[in-house]
């Protein structure tokens, strides 16, 4: 029948799956277009992906020491659809918020002489960045629908499975797991090469994903892998509170799992019992060395993974020039390949070398001194792109190399301009990018070839062999054609992930041989959930 551990393993590992593409792809993919439409800080873009890592911190101990011996599927079905309806809520600002309106922006993208700014900017970003708590509160269900996929989940796959073969389902929910990233990331680069409005129609805008002030379609994802969760939540809380035949497993995998002498703990029955004895079982877990050891090691990981995952698509864009759809899409690339491979070779080596704990431990040590190593990746970028009043000074044609710079973005050329304060960058004859076509003292445009180009700009230099001219400027910026690095940090990088996934197998089958009693333990069976408030690196 269908009330097997193998079918429960594919609707378990399927809403592992949906529940990674959104909030380790999904909600990073989008940080720069949220901060874009949405005019958010990137304190506040950090903090929305850290909401959900504090939500399950604050949660994830009470929840499973005190629900674990509730019917578990019951509430990983539950779960899937509360974190399906923190989708829905994360998605609210695209419907309440005033359509994006690039003509917003048009009204002032030139040079007026003695013009008046535009000041509808500021106060629509203020109003806008209000919809910053709906991404909170989708970021706090999600959290909460979260919890029972990586605890209960396993407890209940621990308690009808035998212990040899655990592992082989851990890894194959790991692999699901980082498969979901790399969905996301994909998923999500695609999707943002679409216009946030569907019904606007995109040839209307004179604008494409390439532009710095396109707005991608970053909510449409939220919500289709919001309603497969919603869909598999139905067989998932259908399944039995034991798997039938299976009494004499967890007999046996009481006898196999052998925790830390002295950190032997059984709670007391009853609600009241569990209340009380809660203290008891904390300090428990904490005076047992081996595994704090493991948790606080692999919360060290994924601090560094945390950390490149929030902001990676971001790095790359500023780094290497890239477009937000296009950063996202190689984030993906890298994660897909390298994350299957460092799983399903950190499995392999256990089981062809047999190691035990020792040897798990020394794996897991020696690939992460590679990683630590391959961390050398992140000081690879491209040079900076001549910026006028910020990385060059304005007239660069005239100016020595290394000259010092006064940041500052307003000239003589364009101060009687009345500039508004929109980025929509723009690149000048001269090769070097200007804050907007206004910042360059670009009085007209015309439009070549379907190609917006602008002309008689103040700020900008004279093309060669045209003195007395004014100079050009396109939409966009300054490409950066001659830049091989990128190349080498994806290189890098995708050796990093193979690393930094190859300790995921060894250190849960660590856990599982080292923690107090499995149905018993409070959630450090997931080390995601034991990193310390301090160790939550998106924040910071």
């Amino acid at each position: 029948g269908c009330n097997r551990s193998s079918v429960f393993l594919v609707f378990w590992c399927g809403l592992a799956l949906f529940q990674s593409t959104t909030v380790n792809g999904l909600v990073y993919v989008v940080t720069t277009t949220l901060e874009r439409r949405f005019s958010l800080p990137s304190a506040q873009s950090g903090a929305i992906s850290s909401t959900y890592d504090f939500t399950v911190l604050v949660l994830i101990v009470f929840v499973t020491y005190l629900t674990e011996r509730i019917h578990k599927p019951l509430l990983l079905g539950g779960g899937a659809i509360v974190f399906a309806l923190g989708s829905y809520v994360f998605t609210l600002p695209h419907f309440l918020a005033p359509n994006h309106s690039i003509g917003a922006i048009e009204g002032g993208e030139v040079c007026h002489v003695n013009g008046t700014a535009v000041k509808c900017n500021e106060e629509s970003g203020g109003s806008l960045s209000g919809f910053y708590w709906y991404f909170v509160a989708g970021q706090v269900l999600h959290g909460i629908g979260s919890c029972p996929i990586y605890t209960h989940g396993r407890i209940y796959i621990y308690e009808n499975v035998r212990a040899q073969v655990v592992p082989i389902y851990f890894a194959i929910l790991q692999l699901l797991s980082s498969l979901g990233i790399a969905v996301g990331f994909l998923f999500g680069g695609v999707l943002l090469q679409m216009y946030t409005d569907l019904q606007t129609d995109v040839s209307t805008l004179e604008i494409d994903p390439s532009s710095p002030i396109w707005i991608g379609n970053w909510w449409i994802g939220f919500i289709i892998v919001g309603t497969l969760s919603l869909l598999i939540s139905i067989p998932l809380a259908g399944f039995p509170k034991y798997i039938k035949g299976t009494s004499a497993i967890r007999k046996a995998n009481d006898e196999f799992t052998r925790p830390q002498k002295g950190s032997e703990f059984y709670a007391t029955r009853g609600v009241s019992g569990l209340v009380k004895d809660f203290p008891r079982a904390m300090w428990n877990l904490i005076k047992n060395i081996p595994l704090m050891c493991i948790n606080f090691g692999i919360a060290a990981e994924f601090f560094i993974i945390s950390c490149t995952t929030v902001f990676g698509p971001k790095y790359m864009e500023t780094q290497f020039n890239l477009q937000a759809s296009t950063a996202a899409v190689m984030a993906g690339a890298i994660v897909v390949p390298s994350s299957i491979i460092g799983v399903l070779l950190g499995g392999w080596i256990i089981k062809k070398f047999n190691l035990q704990y020792t040897g798990q431990a020394r794996l897991c040590c020696v690939a992460l001194l590679a990683s630590l190593i391959l961390l050398v990746a992140f000081l690879i970028g491209c040079p900076n792109v001549d910026f006028a009043g910020v990385t060059a000074p304005y007239d660069n044609g005239g100016s020595e190399l290394g000259q010092d710079v006064v940041l500052n973005i307003t000239d003589s050329c364009n101060k009687h301009c009345q500039c508004i304060d929109s980025f929509a960058p723009v690149c000048g004859s001269d090769d070097v990018m200007y804050y907007s076509a206004c910042h360059a003292g670009c009085s007209s445009f015309e439009i070549v070839n379907g190609t917006k180009m602008y002309v008689d700009c103040e700020c900008i230099s004279a093309t060669s062999g045209s003195p007395g001219l004014r100079g050009i400027a396109n939409p966009g910026r300054c490409s950066l054609d001659d830049c091989f690095r990128p190349y080498i940090f994806f290189g890098l990088t995708l050796f990093l992930v193979i690393c930094s996934s190859m300790v995921l197998v060894p250190s849960q089958t660590m856990l599982l041989g080292r923690a107090t009693h499995i149905r018993h333990g409070v959630g450090f069976n997931d080390p995601r959930v034991t990193c310390p408030p301090f160790l939550k690196s998106s924040f910071f």
